[in-house]
């Protein structure tokens, strides 16, 4: 072979293993040197790639978007206090051929396109992500268009944890416009250049959402939220809260089967996977009374009654700068061989709790029958505002 012989096999295979050597080592302009070890994903902002480092990733940015990586830098102040969402790090440095950014992201995070999760994994990752989009729409700022490579979760099924990745679509929601791309999830009004508003997320959102939950057996009343949120009038389409409630409200009554630990709705009598009966569980039904008026917020299963469970912060309609949506009252329930219902609760806020009208301290316990008697706990929200729960077994 001739080594002097540009065009010879030996020189062209050479000279690719040396292009290919280049590729793999990347600079960011701060000098720090990011070794690739994999392409993990694209959508229509172009490729990431893992790195050696297993909290870094890299945004390799198509040509046609690199006009559009710093958009509205204007954004970038208010983005910083959104908790959940992974901003730029780093610029490339400027000699690439397409730019690029380093994003960081917790340990080890994966693309949502390889989860494999149950049911309610699925739902509380849902929940989660929607709670992100919640305080984007209270700054307000639109995401844009949706991509499930966009969005990062924990390998391990009990870190409820997401991260969604910066889109460079995202602005303020007056006068923004969006084009046709490779995203998948993006609204009908924004792909035809119209304009979007916070319900475009909403539909991108839905999609997403719909995809996600496909082949699970979700209930009708889900089903029918999700359809919704795909009209094709943007002002009937649900609210990013709506979402975060419709996700909790699916969750709070699925079952989890002893055996094959498949999830499924508390009313069917044998488990879709084994055919198993479930156990005896609790319901509560969850209201408020304002005044005279009761207001229904949820139901709940209390799966198999000896387990730690979370009754949600249903009163939370308001979702401000610094506020955010989560639990509100964190019990424990147990029951003994004489079928005492035992109650711990925490994490109540210094509101009042009272059980059977007797007045308990937050994080004391209480002895209740069952299952001859109706369970109600009273909860002082605010002057004229009382939570109610009355648990029943079912």
């Amino acid at each position: 072979m001739d080594k002097n012989n540009p065009n010879s096999p030996q020189t062209t295979e050479t000279a690719k293993a040396s292009e290919t050597a280049v590729t793999q080592e990347l600079k960011d302009v701060q000098g720090n040197t990011h070794q690739l070890t994999a392409e993990i994903a694209t959508d229509g902002q172009g490729k990431l790639h893992a790195t050696k480092n297993p909290d870094i990733i890299i945004r390799i940015v198509n040509i046609e978007n690199s006009l559009k990586f710093n958009k509205n830098p204007a954004i970038m102040p208010y983005l910083a206090n959104v908790a959940g969402l992974a901003l730029p790090l780093d610029n490339l440095e400027t000699s690439m051929e397409n730019p690029g950014y380093t994003i960081k992201i917790p340990n080890e995070f994966v693309p949502l396109t390889k989860l494999e999760g149950t049911l309610k994994r699925r739902l509380t990752i849902l929940a989660e992500l929607s709670k992100i989009l919640i305080k984007l729409h209270s700054l307000p700022i639109i995401y844009g268009s949706m991509s499930p490579s966009r969005v990062f979760v924990s390998p391990n099924p009990k870190n409820t944890e997401v991260c969604l990745l910066h889109s460079a679509k995202m602005d303020f929601c007056m006068d923004f416009t969006e084009e046709t791309d490779q995203d998948e999830y993006i609204s009908p009004e924004a792909a035809a250049g119209k304009g979007a508003t916070i319900a475009s997320d909403s539909y991108a959102f839905a999609k997403l959402a719909a995809d996600l939950l496909k082949d699970f057996a979700i209930t009708p009343t889900l089903q029918d939220f999700l359809t919704s949120a795909l009209h094709d009038e943007p002002t009937k389409r649900p609210k990013m809260l709506a979402f975060y409630l419709a996700f909790m409200q699916e969750f709070d009554l699925l079952i989890t089967c002893g055996k094959c630990h498949i999830n499924f709705h508390y009313e069917i009598k044998k488990c879709p996977g084994c055919q198993a009966t479930p156990p005896t569980m609790i319901k509560a039904f969850i209201y408020d009374k304002i005044g005279e008026s009761e207001v229904p917020r949820g139901q709940k299963i209390l799966e198999f009654a000896n387990t730690r469970q979370t009754f949600w912060n249903y009163h939370t309609n308001i979702v401000m700068l610094d506020d955010e949506i989560k639990a509100g009252i964190d019990c424990t329930l147990n029951i003994s061989a004489d079928r005492k219902l035992r109650l711990i609760f925490k994490n109540l806020m210094d509101k009042e709790i009272q059980i059977n009208n007797n007045a308990v301290a937050p994080g004391a316990a209480s002895m209740v029958a069952l299952p001859c008697e109706l369970i109600r706990l009273t909860f002082k929200l605010y002057a004229i505002t009382e939570r109610y729960i009355d648990m029943v077994v079912v």
